[in-house]
């Protein structure tokens, strides 16, 4: 037994030698979404509402109707959809520029699957077949890499992913799994983890980019590139006090982790998550959402949505801008410093101060990256924090925060005359949401909410309150449902919109604009020439957006 020592906490921590994954700049600025339907018609809405960095994963439903058809070692999809519809699939995402992939497994094996052999089961140490999933047995681990292999490239040869979605094998910990007498490594743990490791590098190969399901994310972060960053416990995570600096300083480095595991279901009680999706999908009051987007900045991981939670457009447009900009900066980053404000003190004291101090139980964290990034986050769930960030003070509500970086990204959550106000500015994008009154931040004034993807031209999305999806039958998929949008309000949300795009085009204020509106196909309706310093748009129904040149 080893037992480290030391008044510094990050000096107990296990060092993972690992390497890092290569993919973590490319992957950086996506949203991560695992849909069990075939859903193009939502992927488009997605694309046209501006939301251009999105990994699109399909799970168990590709192979499968019902629990007990298994979902491992298969390359030929469910009896119902033919190859041909799967890549058509493939290319209607990979059409929007989105990436695309599905589950893939090689830890279960069904006696019916094609590569069945009772010579690829771990074996129990009282000689009995080792049993997984519903209906399944334990793979070898020594056999997984062979069985990635044979799959793969069936996979690759018909429909070649981007990112997949490796199910289970992260949850591996460091246990033995197989007995069998003259196996090479049988009853060790280290034979477990060595072969699941050479499967995940085979699916590497053979299926570019993976996440996996991360119960046991340390042990093989970097070797996925991605994982579900589960905060297990006996507790849920809602009620833990902020720890996240073997997260941040470990694991990090190494790999991202997607929100605070695969959705609200891992961070939530039962009571919380009846809350949490109570959420009214507009505005700035729903405290719940706040709490989430929180850890998951303190954390330094990425958005995800799927398994059920599929929020209402306007608060997934929502949910990525808050996240997009600023994970694109801080994912393939390193942590620099971690440091919790005492109010006692007025000053920040390090992780092991703030432990012995209690200073932790107030939640006021400030992570500063490498690249100059910082991102202060207050966890506490009653209690306001007044800071001075670059000279300007911001009060942050319960679970708000402000993140800057000088001349790059400017993001916060934060009391303006009393409510909660968002704001987002990053190389690619601007976003505000006032609340439920006007606000006013840089080139835009607005109540309600805007989206504006930057460039020449501008696009400008009014984005309040775009109304809630509803189920339809998937026309090209039928044995799908797709979302579609059931349709906005008259003046989606937004009651009042401004923008100054001389500003934001780095023109003269003496210039003029055109600006075209444009339908939710994308048709211009009218084309007007405007002063480029002060834009006055009125959002209605049939317009989607407002190109600015």
């Amino acid at each position: 037994m080893l037992i480290t020592v030391s008044p510094d906490i990050h000096d107990t921590f296990p060092t993972i030698a690992t390497p890092r994954s290569d993919r973590i700049k490319d992957l950086a600025p996506a949203m991560f979404v695992m849909s069990s339907q075939f859903t193009p018609r939502y992927y488009a809405t997605l694309k046209r509402y501006g939301l251009d960095h999105v990994i699109a994963i399909h799970f168990a439903g590709i192979w499968w109707t019902r629990v007990g058809e298994g979902f491992a070692m298969r390359w030929r999809p469910r009896p119902d959809l033919s190859e041909k519809q799967v890549a058509q699939y493939r290319a209607d995402i990979k059409g929007l520029g989105y990436k695309w992939g599905m589950l893939v497994n090689y830890t279960c094996f069904m006696p019916v699957t094609e590569y069945w052999d009772e010579n690829l089961i771990s074996l129990a140490a009282d000689e009995r077949l080792v049993d997984g999933w519903y209906g399944t047995y334990r793979t070898k681990p020594n056999a997984m890499a062979d069985l990635a292999r044979t799959v793969g490239k069936n996979i690759r040869a018909r429909y070649p992913t981007d990112c997949v979605y490796l199910d289970v094998h992260t949850n591996w910990g460091a246990s033995a799994v197989d007995y069998e007498a003259g196996v090479e490594g049988a009853g060790t743990a280290r034979a477990s983890i060595l072969g699941n490791a050479a499967c995940i590098r085979e699916v590497h190969r053979q299926q570019g980019a993976l996440c996996s399901e991360g119960i046991r994310r340390w042990l093989y972060a970097g070797i996925s590139d991605m994982d579900y960053a589960q905060w297990v416990g006996r507790e849920k995570s809602e009620h833990k006090p902020l720890l996240p600096d073997f997260d941040l300083l470990r694991i990090h480095p190494k790999e991202i982790g997607t929100a605070m595991g695969y959705g609200p279901r891992c961070f939530f009680t039962d009571e919380g998550l009846k809350e949490y999706f109570s959420d009214p999908g507009a505005g700035t009051s729903h405290h719940p959402l706040y709490h989430y987007v929180a850890a998951t900045l303190a954390h330094g991981h990425s958005a995800m949505i799927g398994y059920g939670y599929f929020p209402a457009l306007a608060r997934t447009i929502h949910y990525y801008a808050l996240l997009s900009g600023p994970q694109e900066d801080y994912l393939p980053d390193t942590v620099a410093d971690i440091a919790w404000y005492s109010a006692e003190t007025g000053k920040f004291v390090s992780t092991s101060e703030a432990l012995q101090t209690g200073v932790r139980e107030a939640g006021k964290l400030r992570i500063t990256y490498a690249g100059g990034q910082a991102v202060c986050v207050n966890y506490h769930p009653d209690e306001t924090w007044k800071l001075m960030v670059d000279g300007r003070e911001f009060l942050l509500p319960p679970y708000g925060w402000v993140i800057s970086k000088p001349g790059e990204i400017l993001a916060y959550s934060a009391l303006v005359e009393g409510r909660r106000v968002d704001y987002v500015d990053c190389t690619r994008y601007l976003y505000l949401n006032s609340g439920d009154r006007p606000a006013t931040e840089g080139a835009v004034t607005v109540d309600g909410a805007v989206f504006i993807k930057k460039g020449k031209p501008l696009v400008v999305i009014p984005c309040g309150d775009l109304g809630g999806w509803k189920s339809e039958p998937c026309e090209a998929y039928p044995m799908f449902n797709d979302r579609v949008l059931a349709g906005p309000p008259a003046d989606r949300g937004v009651r009042l919109l401004r923008v100054n795009a001389a500003q934001l085009l780095g023109i003269g204020e003496g210039k003029t604009v055109t600006v075209s509106r444009r339908d939710a196909q994308g048709n211009v309706a009218e084309t007007q020439t405007v002063p480029a310093k002060q834009i006055e748009l009125t959002p209605s129904a049939d317009i989607a957006d407002y190109v600015v040149r």
